[in-house]
This record gives structure tokens, C-alpha cells and sequence, in this order.
């Protein structure tokens, strides 16, 4: 019998998960590695099983965990599809999000209008990253146009970080705004949004699901954030009839 044969799914999933977070750092990177990818076989041996373990971090804190998890998942490829569709009904919102962007990243985009739906949830950061992650995902024709562009101006005012990442909510809602309206809401000459994800090859593939931007809503003060708000209701209240948003390329297919 061989190592990985011993090794059991769960361990699979804490040996592959402890990669990303650092928990084995302890090891050395040459042990670290060779742990790693007998995991990687195992889950590639039990996919249903793997994806079932996996999404649970989704409804966890730890971004490097998370970000492992999606790795591992997508990883899995079309195996992993039919798991996905079994664990949608009792997924929480956060777990679904995560759940359905995979399903894009792989090329499935029958689950879309579930998104769709958390864009109206009742907790503002659900439905904020619902609707960060249907943009940067090229899913933005999902959603009512009044009800992205309400969203999107409501997250400008947010205080919370994307899945526990460095990057903040409100920054990636003004790049989505920018790029859908193709106005700046700013005076003067404003920089071009950029994407961390793919931009400066911060992160490795594949590409994480939600908007990593170069915008900074959040180093205004509370006052600006209120201002630079009400200039995107304005606008909107203004354009709505006559505005055609731009389409945004699927991140996944960049």
C-alpha cells in the first residue's frame, strides 16, 4: 500500500487546505510540496467527496483557506460540477457565491440566476459581493440595471474587505461602476482601474472570482465616501433612461 493510499480524504483536505494557510510551515518545503500533491491525488481520485469538505471553508474566515479551497475545487474540473449542483440547496449565502463562481470558472453557467437572487439578500456585504463577483464574472446582464447600479453605489460606503482579503469592498464596487457607466466620478485625470488578480501577477492561477482594484474608496473619510455616492445616484437618476452599460469580459476568460 502505497502513501497515498493511506492517506484518508479528510486528511486529503487538511493536508491540501494546511498548504495554503501555512499551518504545516513548520515542515520543510520540500516535505511540504510532497504532502501537498499526494493530497491533490487523493481528492482527484474522490471528487464528490473533496468538494463536499472543501466548500465548508467557504463559510469561514480565513482568506488563504478559501482561496486553497477554490484552487483545489476548480482543479477538480468538470468532477467537481455535478458535487457542486448537490451542495447548492444547502449551501449559505456566502458558501453559494463561492460555489457558483466556480461553476463559472469552469464554464457552467446554469446556476447564474441564483447568483443573481443574493444581489437582493437581506445582509448589504452578501449582496454586495454577490454583486461584485456577477460584474467581475461578466454576469452583470443577470441583475435589474437599477438594482446593480443601487448596490454597487451602497458598497461604496462600506467598510468590510473582500472574504477577508486585503482589498476592500468599496473599492472594487467604484472599478465596477467605472467600467460599466464609463464615467470616473472623479475631476481631473483619474487612472485606469486595475486588477490585481491578473495585472501584476500578485496571485496565482486560477483567477480569484472577485475584483482585486486599484480604486480607493477607502481611504476617504466618511463625508467624500457620502459625496462620491450621491454623484453615482445623480448620475444615475440622470441617465438611467438613455445609459447603456458596458458589457464586462468574463474575468475567466482573460
Amino acid at each position: 500500500m502505497n502513501e497515498a493510499t493511506k492517506m484518508s480524504i479528510d486528511q486529503a483536505v487538511e493536508k491540501a487546505l494546511g498548504y495554503f494557510s501555512a499551518e504545516d510551515a513548520g515542515l520543510g518545503e520540500a516535505e511540504r510540496i510532497r504532502l501537498f500533491e499526494l493530497a491533490r491525488g487523493v481528492l482527484k481520485e474522490q471528487p464528490t467527496a473533496a468538494v463536499g469538505l472543501l466548500a465548508e471553508v467557504f463559510s469561514g474566515l480565513s482568506h488563504p483557506e478559501k482561496i486553497g479551497a477554490y484552487r483545489l475545487i476548480v482543479e477538480l474540473g468538470v468532477a467537481a460540477v455535478p458535487a457542486i449542483h448537490g451542495l447548492l440547496d444547502g449551501a449559505g449565502p456566502r458558501e453559494r457565491i463561492w460555489l457558483i463562481s466556480i461553476l463559472h470558472a469552469l464554464g457552467d453557467g446554469s446556476a447564474t440566476a441564483r447568483l443573481a437572487e443574493l444581489v437582493g439578500d437581506k445582509e448589504p456585504y452578501i449582496r454586495q459581493l454577490a454583486v461584485l463577483a456577477l460584474v467581475f464574472q461578466g454576469k452583470q446582464a443577470a441583475v435589474e440595471r437599477d438594482r446593480l447600479i443601487a448596490v454597487l453605489g451602497e458598497a461604496l460606503l462600506s467598510e468590510e474587505k473582500v472574504e477577508g482579503s486585503a482589498f476592500f469592498i468599496a473599492d472594487s464596487a467604484l472599478s465596477c461602476l467605472r467600467l460599466l457607466t464609463g464615467e470616473t466620478f472623479a475631476e481631473g485625470i483619474v487612472p485606469a482601474v486595475h486588477f490585481y488578480n491578473f495585472d501584476h501577477f500578485l496571485f496565482s492561477p486560477p483567477i480569484h472570482p472577485f475584483p482585486y482594484t486599484s480604486d480607493r474608496v477607502s481611504t476617504l473619510q466618511h463625508r467624500q465616501k457620502s459625496r462620491l455616492q450621491e454623484q453615482v445616484r445623480e448620475w444615475w437618476a440622470t441617465h438611467r433612461e438613455t445609459a447603456r452599460l458596458h458589457q464586462i469580459t468574463s474575468c475567466f476568460v482573460l
